[in-house]
């Protein structure tokens, strides 16, 4: 009789960070997964590396949206794990608290822990609530987060995506427009 093809699964695909930057952010991530470590101070290339990752448009003008992503990668980044349960590490526990939030949200989605959320990763999350079309919103919601389009979601896109959902670009587009009236 006959056999039963099946389809294999595509090869994993394997990123590569194009900046220390990035490296870093990945590092942080599983670590973060693993209730790792702290990272030392930032040098000064690091800084510098953090203000270009947080620029969209790259007009040197760090828009509200943008100051909000490099908040979070600073937060991110001098993690302390020991600390977390201590008090508050920038003085302001309700943003502290949003970026955990957002943190352990994207460690929910990065299956394989590997600091990027990729389709089948999302797919899979999304098919887990059972809902019958979240094939396609897995599909929607990773095209709105892939803003480089990779096919790789970083921690940064997930950020800039996070904040253009919950409108915060919006408001600054706002205000910029009262003022040329």
């Amino acid at each position: 009789m006959g056999g039963v093809a099946g389809k294999a699964e595509p090869p994993e695909m394997v990123w590569v960070p194009e900046t220390k930057l990035e490296a870093k952010m990945v590092e942080a991530m599983q670590r973060r997964a693993s209730e790792g470590t702290a990272m030392k101070s930032f040098n000064s290339e690091e800084i510098n590396d953090l203000f270009k990752a947080c620029y969209i448009n790259e007009d040197m003008r760090i828009k509200f949206n943008e100051f909000i992503v490099l908040l979070c990668l600073v937060y991110l980044l001098k993690d302390n794990a020991t600390a977390r349960e201590a008090k508050s590490r920038m003085g302001m526990p309700n943003l502290e608290a949003t970026f955990e939030t957002l943190v352990d949200a994207f460690v929910f989605l990065d299956k394989n822990k590997d600091g990027f959320i990729s389709k089948n990763e999302m797919v899979q999350t999304i098919n887990e609530s059972g809902e019958r079309s979240s094939g396609r919103i897995a599909m929607k919601r990773f095209e709105e987060m892939d803003w480089d389009k990779n096919g790789w979601v970083s921690f940064k896109e997930f950020l800039f995506a996070f904040t253009s959902c919950v409108g915060i670009d919006d408001v600054e587009n706002d205000e910029e427009e009262e003022g040329r009236v």
